[in-house]
């Protein structure tokens, strides 16, 4: 753009040059023969014209070209300063945000002492807590924020819906809060990245094909600076989070966290890394879909491998699948049998997967809109591998 730009000040300054000089030729073509010129006045050559004229344009052209040069360089310096004030702040909140979650683990780590039941009134105690801990590492270090979104969100959805036929233990709840205030605290004592440069990516807010009908669409965002909350279910920090309550004995906690996004990314590496499959998605026809959506879909959403002694075989291990439809106005779990399930329910997730509702050892109903399934461990072993190629290939 600078270039663009000073070549069109050269010409621009050339062309007047001329310009001027033609005009000073000609006004004494008409003096000569309209006036009388005095003989002794020398005549200036097309070039005194020319450098005189120059002369005269070269201070404003060079004062502009200032400006131009001048204006990238503001501008990076502005987006330094603003990053370098960013980063004090969000280093300063760091302190107070490590300072409050020491406290509150402090608080919290005798109750997991115990294995009581968790009244309702107490979980909403750990909801104001956790909120206002939430409130205050906006200010701080995304990493952060992030975690205790996670924990808030799940424990508002768990109250929604708390107590059911599963009741929470303290141990089991105040276990998953100080995880999550663990890597608070190890996020609040890190040291902050530095962005690598100031650069910035211009983003819409809308779609890209609708945006030339509306005004003020675009936004500037830091292409190296994460500030904010880190919203995505693909996430190492959701993968972390959810790697805690997936075999959680309460299916309720397993259900209000993956309400958090719908999205089974987590769920599904972590049950790869266990070297068992078993589809990620169930699902059936609507026979009645003006009425509700197209279809019926449960989703996994944990599981839990457990050794059990078999009357006249010994030792066994099993595998206790979770499935939930985590829709709280859509409701049909309530209505399935076993029978249903066996045969209108089928794998989504992987096509000729191999695996078969039918060769579950039961089938029971747990908490709101929950169902699980028991299986031999080894059964699930056979379909993981038989998959395994398919299956990470799906684990992005």
């Amino acid at each position: 753009m600078i270039k663009r730009t000073l070549i069109f000040t050269m010409l621009f300054c050339t062309a007047t040059f001329f310009s001027y000089a033609q005009e000073e030729n000609l006004t004494k073509k008409i003096d000569s023969q309209h006036l009388t010129v005095k003989l002794d006045e020398k005549e200036k050559s097309n070039f005194d014209v020319f450098y005189e004229h120059l002369i005269n344009l070269l201070g404003p052209a060079i004062a502009l070209l200032g400006i131009l040069l001048a204006i990238p360089i503001l501008r990076k310096k502005l987006l330094e300063n603003h990053i370098s004030k960013a980063l004090i702040d969000i280093q300063t909140s760091n302190k107070e945000i490590l300072l409050q979650t020491t406290d509150v683990i402090d608080e919290y780590t005798p109750r997991t002492y115990s294995n009581d039941i968790l009244p309702k009134a107490e979980l909403e105690d750990i909801y104001e807590k956790i909120k206002i801990l939430y409130k205050k590492s906006q200010e701080g270090n995304s990493d952060s924020q992030t975690m205790l979104f996670f924990l808030k969100m799940t424990i508002q959805n768990t109250l929604k819906h708390y107590p059911q036929k599963t009741l929470l233990s303290t141990r089991e709840i105040y276990g998953i809060v100080l995880y999550c205030l663990d890597y608070v605290t190890f996020f609040s004592t890190q040291v902050l990245q530095i962005p690598k440069s100031t650069n910035t990516n211009r983003e819409n807010l809308i779609n890209r094909k609708l945006k030339k009908y509306v005004s003020n669409s675009e936004f500037l965002k830091y292409k190296y600076f994460k500030q904010g909350l880190i919203d995505d279910p693909n996430s190492a920090h959701y993968l972390l989070f959810y790697s805690k309550v997936y075999n959680s004995s309460s299916y309720l906690i397993q259900r209000s966290a993956f309400q958090i996004f719908w999205n089974s990314s987590a769920i599904k590496k972590i049950l790869f890394l266990s070297g068992i499959y078993a589809p990620i998605e169930l699902s059936a026809p609507n026979i009645a879909p003006l009425f509700g959506e197209d279809k019926y879909t449960l989703y996994l959403i944990g599981f839990q491998r457990r050794t059990m002694l078999e009357s006249g075989k010994g030792m066994k291990t099993v595998v206790n699948l979770i499935y939930s439809n985590p829709n709280d106005v859509s409701r049909f779990v309530e209505g399935l049998t076993f029978d249903k399930l066996k045969t209108d329910f089928e794998d989504t997730f992987l096509e000729n997967s191999g695996f078969s509702i039918s060769k579950a050892n039961s089938m029971a109903k747990g908490d709101i809109e929950i169902l699980y399934f028991q299986y031999d461990c080894e059964y699930l072993e056979g379909i993981f591998r038989k998959n395994k190629r398919k299956f990470k290939k799906k684990l992005r």
